[in-house]
Order: C-alpha cells, then sequence, then structure tokens
C-alpha cells in the first residue's frame, strides 16, 4: 500500500506563483519527497498547486511501476490532502464547473480510471505537514518567500 500526501501552495504578492510537495511512502519507507513550482500569473491558485501535486504522483508512479512492479494490478493508494474541494471532487461529491483549476481536475479524473484500488482521503492540515512543507520550500527555493 502506498500512501500519498499532498499539498499546494500559492503566493500572491509574487505575480501568484503556484507550488506543490508531494510524500510517498510504503509503509514508514520514504519513496519520494518532492517539490516543485507550477506557474506563475494570472489564474494560479492554490486548487491548481493542489491538482498539480496529485498530477506529479500520477506522473512519478507511472515510471515507478514500469520499473519496480511486476504485477499486472497496481496496488492500494491512499490519496491524503488537507484540501477539500480535491478531495470532494475526485470522490464525486462536488463538481467541478470552472477556473484554471479545471484541466488539471478533468487530467486527474482520467488518470484514476487506470486504478482499481485508489482512495481520496481528507486530512487536516496539521497531518499534512510533511507536503505543506515542501509546498513553502519549492517558493522558498526560488527566493518568493523567506523562512
Amino acid at each position: 500500500m502506498l500512501n500519498v500526501w499532498i499539498d499546494g501552495a500559492c503566493e500572491i504578492m509574487a505575480q501568484n506563483t503556484a507550488s506543490y510537495g508531494l510524500v510517498v511512502k510504503r509503509g514508514e519507507t520514504p519513496l519520494i519527497q518532492t517539490h516543485k513550482v507550477i506557474g506563475h500569473g494570472q489564474g494560479m491558485s492554490n486548487n491548481v498547486a493542489e491538482y498539480g501535486a496529485l498530477l506529479a504522483f500520477f506522473s512519478w508512479y507511472s515510471s515507478y511501476a514500469k520499473e519496480y512492479d511486476n504485477s499486472d494490478d497496481k496496488e492500494h493508494v491512499i490519496i491524503h490532502s488537507d484540501s477539500q474541494l480535491l478531495i470532494n471532487q475526485m470522490n464525486r461529491k462536488w463538481k467541478a464547473t470552472s477556473g484554471m483549476y479545471l484541466q488539471y481536475y478533468k487530467s486527474a479524473l482520467l488518470l484514476t480510471q487506470d486504478y482499481k484500488n485508489i482512495e481520496f482521503k481528507w486530512i487536516p492540515r496539521e497531518e499534512n505537514t510533511e507536503a505543506d512543507a515542501l509546498s513553502k520550500r519549492a517558493l522558498y527555493d526560488i527566493g518568493i518567500v523567506t523562512k
């Protein structure tokens, strides 16, 4: 089973710069901890950043599974996020209607069709500290925010 924590950040005072943090573990073993700035400008938001993190997981796992997983069925994956919007949309409880994140949502929804055992779980922000710190580190690394 893989546990995945994702988080997004968007610094409005710095031209709407969006970034994400991504942590993947199997049990207690970290498999990846990464962060990245995904864009600047109009339309960038926390929602875009959150979905960017989810798409980054799918991209990473696609490569990881090809290299390390010989089984036909993908393993159970639990995506943890403190974004109620992302979790409720991916669980199809809420509709996605507009905003720049809409294209990210549609891509993520298509990618979930490849997974038989995927679960989206909302967690409080206090339980998402690693991914949160990574999302902010991406902004720090390019000088957008200071510690």
